[in-house]
C-alpha cells in the first residue's frame, strides 16, 4: 500500500515539475539573474556555517 501512495505523489507533482522546467528553459536570462542574485549569498552563508560547525 505504501508503494502505491509514493507513486501517486510522484505523479501528482509531475505536471507542476514539467511546467516549471518549461518556464526555466524558455527564460534562461531570468535563471542567470536568479543565480547571480540569490544563490551566491546562500552559498556564502552555507560555507560560513560549515566552517563554524566542522
Amino acid at each position: 500500500m505504501k508503494d502505491k501512495i509514493g507513486t501517486l505523489e510522484a505523479r501528482k507533482h509531475e505536471r507542476l515539475l514539467e511546467a516549471v522546467q518549461q518556464r526555466l528553459d524558455a527564460n534562461t536570462e531570468a535563471m542567470r539573474q536568479h543565480r547571480e542574485t540569490v544563490e551566491h549569498p546562500f552559498g556564502t552563508i552555507r560555507l560560513a556555517w560549515e566552517r563554524r560547525n566542522s
